[in-house]
């Protein structure tokens, strides 16, 4: 039995189906026997984007709150780098605060992405927000996941309402 060559995803994995193929590319299962009525198996692309901004916005969050908690011995650290230039205190010290806030706003927004990633609606919304993360984001090991959070996002557009 020949299958839908509009069905878009493996019944198996998930995975894209493209053209002609015969053959799945992810998990390497027949196409051929696939009944064109049977609903595929979904996408996990927004799965995954919803667990990495999940975990991205608590660091975030965690680093954040911390900062704002305890700001001396980073107000300190930057005195200790940026004194030679001029810096007094005070301003090292509303510096710290706005560093601290704006992780701290860095996290809801990853947080909210992941959320709408996770229900599966506001598409858009949801990578404009992974898009101002993976922007604003201080540290590479946090704006790497969010921009591979805002691929899956992309990749997975169809699963959204």
């Amino acid at each position: 039995m020949d299958y839908d060559r509009e069905l878009g995803f493996c019944p198996s994995c998930g995975g894209d189906v493209k053209g002609e193929e015969s053959f799945c590319r992810n998990c390497g299962r027949s196409l051929l026997d696939v009944d064109p009525r049977q609903s595929p198996m979904r996408s996990k692309r927004p799965r995954w984007a919803f667990i990495i901004l999940v975990i991205t916005g608590i660091f975030l969050l965690w680093m954040g709150v911390g900062t704002l908690m305890d700001p001396q011995p980073i107000i300190d650290e930057v005195m200790l780098q940026m004194g030679d230039f001029g810096f007094n205190e005070a301003f090292a010290e509303q510096f710290v605060m706005f560093y601290g806030y704006s992780l701290v706003a860095t996290a809801l927004l990853a947080l909210a992405a992941g959320a709408m990633a996770y229900a599966g609606r506001y598409w858009l919304l949801s990578v404009v927000f992974t898009l101002l993360v993976a922007l604003s984001t201080p540290f590479f090991i946090f704006s790497f996941p969010a921009f591979l959070a805002l691929y899956l996002l992309w990749k997975g557009r169809e699963e959204f309402v």
